[in-house]
Formats: C-alpha cells, sequence, structure tokens
C-alpha cells in the first residue's frame, strides 16, 4: 500500500511510504528515489533546505505505520482494523490456552498472516483469513503429532 506523507515543508514533492508487507520494512520515497534508513531512522531534506528526522512505527494492532517526528506519532491514514477484522486476526492466539508454548508460535504464526492479508484489502480476506489459519493449525497439530510418535513419553 502507498501511504502519501503529507507533512509541511514538503510541498511540490512526491513524498510517500511504501508498505506491503508485515513481514518486510516500509520503504521511504521521496522524489522517486529510496531514503536510506540510518541508526532506525530517516534523515530528509525538506523544501526549504532544513533536515528531517523521523522514524517509522508499527503496531500489531494498527493497519498503517504511523510515523515519530518531533516526538510526536503522527498516523500516515485513519484507516484501522474493525472490530470484526480483529477478531478474525486474533483468533488464533487462542491456541495458546492449549497448547502453551508451542500454540502460542502457531497462533502468532496465523496472527500475524491474517494481519498481512487485512492490511493489503483483499477482496476474499476473510475466506483467504479462515484458509491460512487452518492450514496453519493443521501444520501445528501434524508437528504434535509427529512429536508424540517420536516421542512417546510426552503423551503423559
Amino acid at each position: 500500500m502507498k501511504y502519501d506523507m503529507n507533512l509541511p515543508n514538503f510541498e511540490n514533492r512526491t513524498f510517500y511510504v511504501q508498505d506491503d508487507s508485515i513481514w518486510k520494512a516500509p520503504k521511504v520515497i521521496l522524489d522517486n528515489e529510496i531514503v536510506k534508513k540510518h541508526r532506525g531512522s530517516y534523515l530528509v531534506t525538506d523544501s526549504h533546505g532544513e533536515e528531517v528526522k523521523f522514524k517509522i512505527i508499527r503496531n500489531a494492532l494498527e493497519k498503517v505505520p504511523a510515523i515519530l517526528i518531533n516526538k510526536e506519532k503522527k498516523p500516515l491514514t485513519e484507516d484501522k482494523y474493525k472490530w470484526h477484522e480483529v477478531v478474525f486476526i486474533g483468533w488464533p492466539f487462542l491456541l495458546l490456552f492449549i497448547g502453551g508454548g508451542l500454540g502460542a508460535l502457531f497462533g502468532g504464526w496465523a496472527a500475524a498472516n491474517n494481519a498481512n492479508i487485512f492490511k493489503n484489502n483483499k477482496k476474499s480476506k476473510y475466506m483467504m483469513s479462515i484458509l491460512s489459519s487452518f492450514g496453519i493449525l493443521f501444520i501445528y497439530f501434524l508437528l504434535l503429532l509427529i512429536l508424540v510418535i517420536i516421542f512417546p513419553e510426552l503423551e503423559e
């Protein structure tokens, strides 16, 4: 997804964040060139020749990253997950209660995958989320079965 950076002093310049996946870092584009990250921050020159330093902040519960500039957090858009999208994204974490640490690991994997599906606004996002979650759930139970076969004492 492409998010325009509407910051003061960047008039008549192409300035946006390209964020396609939660698995990859977002790219900052200024005048059609990728801005390099330096020590966790981005440093760009505005239209008046002054340097502006900012960071991109990601939160798992927010659909769009925000920027931290002058110690103030500014969302790139007001686009947020709806309550039912949060339910679809987070339900795999229920594996934590029945599967312990391994369940939490697979539940987190499924939830991150679901967040990526909903972030990209695909038309069939609900079906893809269900298929992804149940696919990872299947892998989880298959791994448990293999572990019980290899280590029969775990079954007790």
